[in-house]
């Protein structure tokens, strides 16, 4: 009771905090569980329209957490992309290696190391340029993590939800790049990166608010 309006506000955000780093201690353990988080998803999730199934995700959850999944906005790309990563998927030259596809592991961009997913997306030279711009939401963050989930998790318990969408899909215009030097012998700028990746982000936002007010406007008519 004798606690300032202050220390009630940190109180609050500390428990919001806490709230996100227990859901995704949670959301770690599941990823132990092999292909769990992969099936449990994609049952919720309409792959080709990149949208959520809002009829068996109100079935599996209540109703407040159901409006709470379904109001995640979703990309199909980056969706699947993101499952990938977290279930070491991706074709990495370390997969493929494992899989004796190819002859070496190591990364086409930086030839220091083994191409894993984490060392694409967060510790080749390349992707700490990107990271280091000004625009990144990831600006000066350091992180010693080496497994893709536990980078994830932090992600999602300190940075806003807008944050984390921008470092989702800045990830994937990475891993796209990697691809593009691979294939076309192209290498895009970090900042080409940062703003192709924002700017994706806000078009996508923007079809979706599209889609959103069209079934009204056609009610209202």
């Amino acid at each position: 009771m004798g606690e300032s309006k202050s220390n009630e506000v940190l109180g609050f955000r500390d428990f919001e905090y806490f709230n996100k780093a227990m859901l995704a201690k949670q959301f770690r353990r599941m990823l132990k569980q092999p292909n769990s988080l992969v099936d449990k998803v994609q049952q919720l999730i309409d792959i080709e329209d990149g949208v959520w199934k809002k009829d068996q995700t109100s079935d599996t959850f209540n109703s407040e957490e159901a409006k709470t999944i379904c109001d995640i906005p979703l990309s199909k790309w980056e969706t699947m992309d993101r499952l990938k990563a977290a279930h070491n998927l991706l074709p990495t030259k370390l997969n493929l290696f494992k899989k004796q596809i190819t002859e070496f592991d190591c990364c086409p961009i930086c030839e220091r190391e083994p191409e894993t997913i984490m060392h694409v997306a967060w510790s080749c030279p390349a992707a700490l340029d990107v990271w280091a711009e000004n625009d990144s939401p990831m600006n000066k963050w350091y992180s010693s993590d080496v497994v893709f989930v536990d980078l994830w998790g932090k992600l999602n318990a300190f940075l806003k939800e807008e944050e984390v969408e921008v470092v989702a899909c800045i990830m994937r215009k990475i891993w796209m790049r990697r691809n593009s030097l691979l294939f076309e012998k192209k290498f895009d700028h970090p900042r080409t990166i940062i703003f192709a990746a924002t700017q994706g982000l806000r078009d996508f936002k923007l079809a979706q608010d599209q889609l959103q007010k069209t079934p009204m406007q056609g009610n209202a008519e």
